[in-house]
C-alpha cells in the first residue's frame, strides 16, 4: 500500500488474530470481534510509519516500519533466536541471555538526528545495546518499550540503551515492562522526525542487522524518517495507555535476582 500513490492508497484493515497482536493494541482493537466492528462501521485513522533508507540515498526507501526499528542487541536477539524457534515464546529470552553470557552486547556508533524543529546534531554513542526507534508505544509482548509514543505525532521516539553490562540490559528490560526504564540513567528517548545511525563498533562475530517489525531486514548504516500519516487504518481510537506488566513472574524474578546480587544500582 505505501509504494503506491497518496490518492491510489486504501485504508487497511487489522484483525488481531495472532499471537502477539501489539500494533493491533495500540490501534485501540482488543480482539478480532472488536476489529470486525470498527471496519463495518468505517471509521479509520491516518498513522504514521517509518520509511528506511541507505545512507545517501534517502530518496528510495527500502523498507518501510510500522512498529520498531532495531538495532544493536534488539537485531542480535533476533538472530539467536530464529535458530531456537523449537523453544516457542522462550527463545527470545533465552537469546537474550546467551548473548549476555558470551560478552556480545557492546555497540559504537555515531548517531546523526534531524530534531523535532528540523535542526540536525551529531553525536557519539561509545557503548550501547540497543537503539529501537517506535512510532507507537508497545512492542512484542506489548511491552512499552516506547511509552511517550503516538502513532500520529510525526515523530519517531528513539530508545537508547547507553550501557551494555549485562545487568544493566536485564534491569532496563524488566523495567520496561511498566515503561519504567526510561527513568534509568542510562536510558535516553529522543524524539525525532528522522536519525542515522552508522556503525562503529561491532560484537565479534555479530553483523550490523536490522530488526524491522520482528523481520531481519537489511543492515546499518541506515536512515530512518517518520512519514507522518502515510498510512490509513480502520480504527476508532488510538491507545494511550501503558500496558503495565510489571507484576508478572518473568520481569520480578530478575529483579529479585538482581537484588540478591547487589546488582539493582544504578
Amino acid at each position: 500500500a505505501l509504494q503506491r500513490e497518496a490518492a491510489d492508497r486504501v485504508a487497511i484493515g487489522i484483525i488481531p488474530a495472532g499471537s502477539g497482536n501489539t500494533w493491533a493494541f495500540d490501534l485501540g482493537l482488543e480482539d478480532a470481534k472488536d476489529a470486525a466492528r470498527v471496519v463495518a462501521a468505517g471509521d479509520t485513522v491516518a498513522v504514521d510509519v517509518m520509511a528506511i533508507s541507505s545512507v545517501g540515498e534517502p530518496e528510495r526507501v527500502r523498507e518501510y516500519a510500522l512498529n520498531i526499528a532495531g538495532y544493536g542487541m534488539p537485531a542480535a536477539v533476533l538472530t539467536q533466536a530464529n535458530a531456537l524457534r523449537w523453544l516457542g515464546s522462550a527463545q527470545y529470552e533465552l537469546a537474550g541471555l546467551l548473548l549476555i553470557l558470551s560478552g556480545q552486547t557492546g555497540y559504537g556508533a555515531r548517531l546523526t538526528i534531524e530534531q523535532a524543529d528540523g535542526s540536525v546534531t551529531s553525536r557519539e554513542l561509545g557503548d550501547f545495546s540497543f537503539a529501537q526507534a517506535q512510532v507507537n508505544m508497545h512492542m512484542g509482548k506489548k511491552v512499552p518499550f516506547a511509552p511517550g509514543a503516538c502513532m500520529d505525532d510525526g515523530l519517531i521516539d528513539l530508545v537508547l540503551v547507553q550501557r551494555s553490562g549485562g545487568a544493566d540490559i536485564l534491569r532496563a528490560n524488566a523495567l520496561a515492562r511498566s515503561g519504567a526504564h526510561v527513568e534509568l540513567p542510562f536510558v535516553e528517548v529522543v524524539r525525532c522526525k528522522s536519525y542515522t545511525l552508522t556503525p562503529q563498533r561491532l560484537p565479534s562475530g555479530l553483523e550490523p542487522s536490522l530488526n524491522l517489525d520482528g523481520e531481519l531486514s537489511g543492515a546499518a548504516p541506515f536512515q530512518a524518517a517518520c512519514v507522518p500519516g502515510a498510512l490509513d487504518v480502520f480504527a476508532s481510537r488510538l491507545n494511550t495507555q501503558v500496558r503495565d506488566s510489571s507484576s508478572e513472574v518473568e520481569p520480578q524474578l530478575v529483579l529479585s535476582l538482581l537484588r540478591l546480587l547487589g546488582q539493582d544500582r544504578d
